[in-house]
């Protein structure tokens, strides 16, 4: 008790609500359920689903179905990812794990950004729900080289489609996936 006791003000603070900041088990905006694995104060929970949001928001279209019955998004450290890897669809708990890290909240739409990441990782999601009807893990539909892994190909054209970028492969790849997913 001797030792306890002097730092008996930071474990109350530390753990539990008393003194200290309320660290939100979750939030919800709109049909999405963020929840605080990282373990943030509200205000910076906040921030970061609210960045989210915006790139959620912005898939429109056909591919707005990847959105269906509502998404679970994980924030989550660092060490639950591979490498430097932003976000990652976990099928089996239908969770979108986010690395909550300060890059959340930067823009960028370019190709491997962490915008770019997340949108992929939507088209793993959609893929779930709506299995398409047309196999996208051929050559012919390859673009990157990422495209080219077993499995990443349709959530390669997902992104590149949805942020309309141009890259050495055949133009005429994205549009035939655009009209095979409008139709």
């Amino acid at each position: 008790w001797l030792e306890i006791e002097p730092q008996l003000g930071l474990l109350v603070s530390g753990f539990t609500d008393e003194g200290g900041k309320v660290i939100p088990k979750e939030l919800v905006l709109g049909s999405v359920t963020y929840e605080n694995e990282i373990g943030v104060d509200g205000p910076t929970l906040e921030k970061y689903a609210k960045r989210l949001d915006a790139i959620f928001r912005s898939i429109t279209g056909w591919r707005a179905k990847a959105m269906k019955g509502g998404l679970r998004v994980v924030l989550a450290s660092p060490r639950n990812f591979r490498g430097t890897v932003g976000g990652k669809y976990k099928r089996e708990q239908d969770a979108l794990f986010v690395r909550a890290t300060p890059n959340i909240l930067k823009r960028d739409a370019g190709y491997g950004s962490f915008e770019y990441i997340v949108v992929h990782e939507m088209g793993h999601r959609f893929e779930r729900y709506n299995p398409p009807t047309v196999d996208f893990d051929r050559a012919e539909w390859m673009t990157t080289r990422y495209g080219h892994t077993e499995g990443e190909s349709f959530a390669e054209l997902f992104a590149i489609g949805h942020f309309n970028l141009t890259g050495s492969w055949d133009k005429g790849i994205l549009e035939r996936f655009e009209k095979v997913m409008a139709s």
